[in-house]
């Protein structure tokens, strides 16, 4: 049934290809939510007035894409909400941790990209740390400030005692608790991912971690595969002595996504 105007919606349109095409992000692949947000953000930069960027074909053919901002509007922080963003977002990029995975291109010109989306969504957090605090310690009762905003963040890259790959936390916000213990709750953004896009390998320690995490009956269920999806891994690694020491010794976790 087709809402009422000022209604919340309850399901999304299935928008006409002309629409799409119109503002070059008919893309046939997309299923219904990646449809509208990919035109939303085509006419987000349209009203901004932001290049058009482009898409590289499997063919070798390159195409212009409306919810791609072009390099040259890239590198003027047209992904970013603001420029203080665009210029924490440039700062973070520099200065990340020793074999993180930011991907320049996309976190500057893909408007679809969770990435881009992670800075604008909580740089502004780093500035001014009472806004996280106001928004967790609704979900956190014992949390009492942010200390420390991180990006991009594992706290063992490849660290066997982690989950000995390389998964990283898109963020992660240290905190205090109201007896002074540290905790932090660690955060997995997603936009327009359908979590049903391949699984990674399941490795030997995201067994072990899921047998140990206490969190399943049966840990080996196959119901719960999809829990190795890249969400379900950064998860399980909150499990990980390697995690918690990373806080403290009496430590809070947290996950948000």
């Amino acid at each position: 049934m087709a809402p009422e105007y000022g209604k919340p919606l309850h399901q999304l349109p299935l928008i006409p290809a002309d629409v799409l095409k119109k503002h070059h992000v008919n893309e046939p692949l997309d299923p219904r939510f990646r449809a509208a947000a990919r035109l939303l953000q085509a006419l987000w930069r349209e009203e901004r007035g932001l290049p058009i960027g482009s898409h590289l074909g499997e063919d070798g053919k390159r195409r212009k894409l409306g919810s791609r901002i072009s390099q040259a509007g890239g590198k003027g922080g047209g992904n970013f909400l603001t420029p203080e963003i665009a210029h924490i977002a440039r700062r973070e990029s520099a200065y990340r941790e020793i074999g993180a995975l930011i991907d320049a291109e996309r976190l500057a010109t893909n408007l679809l990209s969770s990435m881009p989306l992670t800075f604008n969504l909580l740089a502004p957090w780093g500035q001014a740390p009472e806004r996280a605090s106001s928004y967790l310690i609704e979900l956190l009762p014992a949390f009492t400030g942010a200390r420390q905003l991180l990006f991009e963040h594992s706290p063992g890259r490849g660290n066997p005692k982690f989950t000995g790959d390389y998964t990283a936390f898109d963020a992660l916000i240290r905190y205090s608790d109201g007896q002074g213990r540290n905790g932090f709750a660690a955060f997995e953004i997603k936009y327009s991912e359908s979590m049903r896009e391949p699984m990674p390998e399941l490795k030997p320690r995201h067994v072990d971690l899921s047998d140990a995490s206490g969190l399943y009956v049966d840990p080996a269920a196959a119901p719960l595969r999809p829990i190795h999806q890249n969400a379900g891994i950064k998860h399980l690694g909150l499990q990980s002595p390697q995690s918690r020491r990373s806080a403290s010794s009496s430590s809070r976790c947290a996950w948000c996504s």
